[in-house]
Parts: structure tokens; C-alpha cells; sequence
């Protein structure tokens, strides 16, 4: 059986990194990177042309906590 990541494994908060912001684990780019891209009327295929180091998996993880809070 495969192993599937989860949202928590997707995104990470440490104090130490960028303030303690949300930021996509091991990219260090962080959430509200992604919202203001969306804010902007960017789907999350076109976040991903804009953002090519991030998978969609990525880019709905950090939508979806977005949207959360």
C-alpha cells in the first residue's frame, strides 16, 4: 500500500523560519505567498507556472489552509 502524505505533512510552522509564518515544508516558500498569488484571480495551475518548484499537492495544501484560517 502506498504511503500518502497529508496536509500536515505538506505545511509547516516554526518559529525559526520566516517568523513563524506558514511556509510549504522543505521550500520555505510561504502560505500567504500562494493566497496573494490567488488573491490576484490565479488558479492553482497557474500559481504553479508562477511557482515551478511547487507541485499542486503543495499549492491546495496551502489554498486549503488558507482558506481554514
Amino acid at each position: 500500500m502506498a504511503i500518502t502524505p497529508t496536509i500536515d505533512a505538506l505545511l509547516e510552522k516554526n518559529p525559526k523560519l520566516r517568523g513563524g509564518r506558514p511556509i510549504i515544508a522543505g521550500t520555505g516558500t510561504q502560505v500567504r505567498t500562494v493566497a496573494g498569488l490567488y488573491k490576484l484571480g490565479l488558479i492553482a495551475e497557474e500559481i504553479a507556472t508562477q511557482l515551478p518548484h511547487l507541485n499542486l499537492a503543495q499549492i491546495y495544501a496551502a489554498l486549503t489552509y488558507y482558506h481554514l484560517h
